[in-house]
């Protein structure tokens, strides 16, 4: 019987932005001046989502944003929050209500993972040592 588990982080749009805002300051990239209005979600584009920026001149600025960066964003958010989160588990970004949720995908191993052969458990060897016996 396979085990499927779901785990689903919600994140406000304050934390949202927070977290891309970190991640975009640490890729190097800069944000628009302005005032920050709201975060279209753009599945079926390239553009994942854009943030919009309203200018002090009223210019409307878009800063666009793929999947996989607001994945990072938001992954490295839990790790500065120090939220445990599953090595091996599939992880996406979906949008529930207008908040955007990280959602892993817990119990299944993705067939590109393969584990090792387990040892055989038996009789503990010594490591070798950089030591050989002398002969006599």
């Amino acid at each position: 019987m396979a085990l499927f588990e779901l785990r689903m982080i919600l994140f406000s749009t304050e934390e949202t932005m927070k977290a891309l805002a970190t991640f975009i300051r640490i890729s190097g990239r800069t944000l628009p001046r302005g005032t920050f209005v709201r975060i279209d979600h753009h599945p079926a584009r390239r553009d994942f989502a854009q943030l919009i920026f309203i200018t002090d001149d009223g210019e409307t600025m878009r800063f666009p944003l793929s999947e996989t960066e607001m994945a990072a964003a938001l992954l490295n958010e839990c790790i500065a929050r120090k939220i445990m989160l599953p090595r091996l588990a599939g992880k996406q970004v979906r949008v529930l209500d207008d908040q955007f949720a990280l959602v892993l995908d817990v119990g299944t191993i993705p067939p590109s993972k393969t584990f090792p052969p387990e040892r055989p458990r038996g009789t503990p060897t010594r490591p070798p040592t950089a030591r050989t016996p002398v002969d006599a």
